[in-house]
């Protein structure tokens, strides 16, 4: 009787880690996103890698999970804006 009980912790432990990775993989799609789209407006300033620019930058847009706040308002957090940047954490300690 005690292995049915240890499978049965064993299952939650697994639901554990997979939402665990779930949310990592999430943190990592918003790190890549600000990222590309960073890159994207630093290529697209330059003439001969515009191209390059636009496509990194839909790119970055596609891969963006949060849909309250674009990637263009994320990207411009210095300037004012009338909606509030909310910073998640796993981004800060990414960066």
């Amino acid at each position: 009787m005690g292995g049915s009980n240890g499978g049965a912790g064993g299952s939650r432990e697994l639901s554990c880690d997979a939402n665990h990775d779930t949310e990592t993989k999430a943190g990592r799609s918003d790190v890549v996103a600000l990222a590309r789209g960073g890159y994207a407006e630093a290529l697209c300033v330059q003439q001969n890698r515009k191209v390059q620019g636009e496509k990194m930058r839909s790119w970055a847009e596609v891969a963006w999970p949060n849909r309250r706040l674009s990637l263009a308002e994320a990207l411009e957090i210095s300037d004012p804006s009338s909606k509030v940047p909310v910073i998640d954490a796993r981004i800060c300690r990414s960066l």
